[in-house]
């Protein structure tokens, strides 16, 4: 913290001149403002001539100097003069000493000053002294009662009540210590030997009996200043000297030639002052420091002189409003800086890292932050309108800063791409296929770029969009030359394999609308999907078996994701996740699997959110792809009644989703049993019985390759049957969307 301003002596705080208004002292607030510590304030009111300023000078700890004391009839003091010191036992306070005009001076002429002067040393003390001479008298309470009217009206509109109604500690009631000076009376009760404090609480206690409204008015008097003061403490001092010239001069006499009972007092005073004041505070526990104490005199004087006190709320919460302002502003420079150093791929990314950071904001605001009243509520919204302008704008320049990414990097991959269109290269037989594969590899590569950012889907639409004005023309002119030279394949014998697999290798999709037909494999986990593809592989390939879909071992159920594996250019055999029961759980993730919505070579996962869900259905599809619906059944599978109507099911829904019947793959020939019945009493009319190549069994022979061909040479006969027209994928996908959102659970 900031060094405490030296001051080597007191300077007038509230000015309280003759014929003026009571006013803050604009240089006293300015050394306020530069002591950042906590304040211990400690004020001392009492009649003039009364001895105050001696005992604010020793806890200030000086001999000589300090408040001035005065000598003659006339008071010295006229306001409240103050004086910040270290404190001497609590090196992270500031002790703030503010000695106060006499009541009762006679020169004033006028003493409605007095109730001002002991108001304002409430408010603004954490610790308050009354000093008096002689006893604690009728008149003494009197004048104690007169003087702090005005603070009581203050702290009742501040009091805090308990859950009874009941008056509770005052937000600006103070520790109370009343400083009987030049006290010569016995310290007996009734013969019994009594404490000060005990002395003090007989003073303050009812009258009995009440025989008067006098009597009366004198136990209302006590009851009040009870209730004002409810932690009281009493000190006793006893005459100093008898010697007028001593007493004129008390602050330079020895503590030797006093009478050890007063230096033992002023001691003992001095002591508790040091240990029991604590650092001046406010509502819910917030700690006053100079610049705030300063402000808040401001606040405490218009209230005072005034007597507006329903006003004083409102200046206090404004000052704590305007001190928190910095904090306010350096919680949102947190925020912007924490969100600024971060890239983000998805809105999903940069929401979830905004609440954290929004979380972090709010927490500097609540450790930094000044609390009074709603002030922290008024702030704590202030912070979040800030936040959310500025989340606009962090999101706004991640957009542009993404785009101008992006385009960058589509520029530089579709460069080949772009050189051939100007050359005319894909306006040849098979351009469009070259313009596919040329279109797909920038799609691949730019989704391996990192740090594209959050319009990373949007860029890549965009050119994909300006490719699609490009397509129809190299489509016809590639069928309009592939006609020309090279006539349709055909077999001549379906049982000879060299054909068949000619036919399948040189098959050409034939609708336009698509770019490559996706035999989408689905079924039970273990009923041998891996296998399969690993088979259609190897039947249409030219080398020797490859484990190319990771079947790893005969009881296959391995596949967790959805893998893409090309067959021929215009051929890819999918291996959909296994069902592992097919109901609720997993049935709206089977279906976007066979709608093509989880992109290829994914982990597909069954306990996904409907926001999860959602956001994978909004992801537009880059690529349209003519979805062949296959399923793959173990011959040994046990089918019982539940299960035969959850395929059922299944298959009805996939014909309608792809408007292809689902070709039906009956695994396990060699088993002995066969299920084909069960399937054509489904619906099912494409049923193919089959043995798979496995890591074990892997002889290739015309007759184990034959199945296979047959089977992808029917695919093929259908999609040309079924796909014989124009087809809009756009509408087709949107109504599979339609769908799923239906069955969304």
């Amino acid at each position: 913290m900031a060094p405490i301003p030296k001051m080597n002596q007191p300077i007038c705080l509230i000015e309280n001149e003759p014929g003026k208004k009571i006013c803050l002292n604009q240089e006293a607030k300015k050394i306020l403002e530069k002591i950042s510590q906590p304040l211990v304030v400690v004020s001392i009111v009492g009649p003039y001539r009364s001895g105050k300023s001696y005992l604010m000078n020793k806890l200030a700890g000086v001999k000589r100097g300090g408040f001035p004391l005065g000598h003659t009839v006339q008071a010295n003091t006229k306001g409240i003069w103050m004086w910040c010191v270290p404190h001497p036992d609590k090196s992270a306070r500031t002790l703030v000493l503010l000695d106060t005009e006499g009541l009762g001076d006679v020169d004033k002429g006028n003493t409605r000053n007095d109730s001002a002067i002991l108001s304002l040393s409430l408010l603004l003390s954490s610790a308050l002294v009354y000093n008096s001479r002689g006893t604690i008298d009728e008149d003494a309470v009197k004048t104690l009662y007169e003087t702090s009217e005005l603070s009581e009206c203050i702290m009742s509109r501040s009091s805090l009540e308990d859950e009874e109604g009941n008056l509770g500690d005052s937000l600006f009631t103070p520790l109370f210590v009343w400083a009987v000076r030049d006290f010569s009376l016995k310290p007996e009760l009734e013969g019994q030997a009594v404490t000060s404090d005990e002395y003090l609480e007989n003073s303050l206690k009812d009258k009995l009996p009440v025989t008067s409204l006098v009597a009366e008015r004198r136990n209302f008097m006590r009851m009040s200043l009870r209730a004002r003061l409810p932690v009281r403490k009493c000190f006793t001092f006893e005459v100093p000297s008898t010697d007028s010239k001593v007493m004129c001069n008390l602050e330079n006499v020895p503590e030797k030639q006093l009478p050890p009972g007063f230096v033992e007092t002023t001691e003992t005073f001095r002591q508790f002052i040091y240990n029991n004041a604590e650092a001046k505070t406010l509502e819910g526990g917030q700690v006053v420091t100079g610049c705030i104490l300063g402000r808040l005199a401001n606040s405490y004087i218009k209230a005072v002189t005034t007597k507006c006190i329903a006003s004083l709320d409102h200046s206090i919460t404004e000052i704590f409003l305007a001190e928190n302002d910095s904090t306010i502003k350096s919680a949102t420079e947190l925020y912007k800086g924490k969100m600024m150093s971060k890239n983000f791929d998805t809105l999903q990314e940069f929401q979830a890292f905004h609440e954290s950071c929004l979380k972090e904001a709010l927490q500097h605001l609540r450790e930094k932050s000044f609390k009074y009243g709603n002030v922290l509520d008024k702030c704590e919204h202030q912070l979040k309108e800030n936040i959310d302008k500025q989340k606009e704008e962090v999101w706004k320049a991640l957009e542009i800063s993404s785009k101008g990414k992006c385009r960058e990097i589509i520029g530089r991959l579709s460069k080949p791409m772009s050189n051939a269109l100007e050359q005319k290269k894909f306006l040849v037989a098979g351009g469009h296929q070259k313009f596919v594969k040329a279109r797909d590899e920038i799609v691949k590569k730019f989704h391996t770029e990192p740090g594209k950012g959050v319009k990373a889907d949007f860029v890549l639409q965009e050119f994909l969009k300006s490719l699609e004005e490009l397509e129809p023309t190299i489509c016809q002119t590639d069928k309009a030359l592939s006609e020309s030279v090279q006539a349709p394949l055909q077999i001549r014998d379906l049982s000879d394999a060299t054909q068949l697999t000619k036919y399948i290798k040189g098959y050409k999709l034939k609708c336009q609308s698509y770019h490559r037909i996706l035999i989408q494999l689905f079924g039970f986990a273990g009923h041998g999907k891996s296998s399969f593809v690993n088979s259609c592989m190897y039947a249409v390939g030219d080398g020797e078996f490859k484990d190319v879909a990771g079947e790893g071992s005969s009881d296959g159920a391995k596949t967790i994701d959805r893998r893409g594996y090309t067959l021929t250019d215009s051929i890819t055999i999918v291996d959909n996740r296994g069902f592992a029961k097919m109901d609720s759980s997993e049935a709206w993730h089977i279906y976007a699997q066979l709608c093509n919505i989880v992109p290829l070579n994914q982990i597909v996962l069954w306990d996904t959110t409907s926001q999860e869900k959602m956001q994978q259905l909004i992801q537009d599809v880059p690529i349209p792809d003519l979805i062949v619906p296959v399923f793959v059944c173990s011959s040994s599978y046990t089918f019982n009644e539940e299960n035969s109507a959850l395929i059922k099911v299944f298959l009805k829904n996939a014909q309608v989703l792809t408007g292809i019947l689902p070709f039906i793959i009956l695994t396990k020939k060699n088993s002995g049993r066969d299920k084909t019945q069960t399937f054509e009493q489904m619906g099912m009319e494409q049923i193919y019985l089959l043995e798979n190549y496995t890591l074990t069994n892997q002889i290739a022979t015309r007759g184990n390759h034959l199945p296979f061909l047959t089977f992808l040479k029917d695919v093929l006969g259908w999609v040309d049957y079924i796909y014989r027209g124009p087809v809009n994928f756009q509408q087709q996908q949107a109504k599979r969307k339609e769908f799923l959102i239906k069955n969304m659970a």
